[in-house]
């Protein structure tokens, strides 16, 4: 249970990093 939640945790950190990289290149270029 535990190790499943810090798997979602860690994907939805990942997504949001992934949405702020694409948001900054896209506001730069």
């Amino acid at each position: 249970m535990y190790t499943d939640f810090a798997a979602l945790g860690g994907t939805l950190v990942w997504f949001a990093v992934l949405i702020a990289v694409t948001r900054v290149l896209g506001y730069t270029l």
